[in-house]
């Protein structure tokens, strides 16, 4: 795993501004194989469906679904959806960045009974998964666990991190 995390440090670019570029990261053919392989394995036969919040984690949350060949659900950045207010859930939450975000999914969402398994390429303070997890609540369904490239540690990881549900490549860079 150090190895990874290495080769994945070497290609992030040194003037990213506030957050990591992964788009190097993700671009780089067998570097990619690797970090999905690796995120992926801990959740073989234990995840039903792969849940991913818009943009970066759907890139990296279709390669974790087809290598688990589970399903996808990307979910998108609030008042997105073709569907009216009363056909969605809709979580809002603030992100890293201070600013007022927003998740949503559709009501019909295939989730009932699934294990999911929440993917995003990056988690910096946590507030983004913690908002997919609120949307899931509102299904009958489990988290299997959280997947991601990299992630500050805070509170939160460390308490995904205790409860066996987090796996993470490069941990406080």
């Amino acid at each position: 795993m150090e190895e990874l995390q290495q080769r994945i440090v070497q290609l992030l670019p040194k003037s990213s501004i506030g957050r990591y570029d992964l788009l190097p990261v993700l671009a780089d053919k067998e570097l990619s194989r690797e970090i999905v392989r690796q995120l992926a394995e801990p959740y073989r036969d234990k995840a039903d469906i792969v849940v991913a919040p818009e943009a970066l984690g759907w890139l990296l949350g279709e390669k974790i679904a087809a290598e688990l060949d589970v399903p996808l659900l990307p979910l998108r950045k609030g008042e997105k959806l073709p569907y009216a207010s009363e056909e969605l859930y809709r979580v809002a939450f603030m992100d890293y960045s201070g600013h007022r975000k927003s998740l949503e999914t559709a009501k019909n969402a295939p989730l009932d009974g699934k294990r999911v398994l929440i993917v995003d390429e990056w988690i910096e303070t946590g507030a983004q998964i913690k908002a997919v997890m609120a949307l899931l609540e509102k299904f009958d369904c489990s988290v299997a666990g959280i997947a991601t490239i990299g992630a500050d540690m805070n509170e939160r990881t460390q308490s995904w991190i205790e409860q066996g549900i987090f796996t993470c490549i490069c941990r406080g860079l």
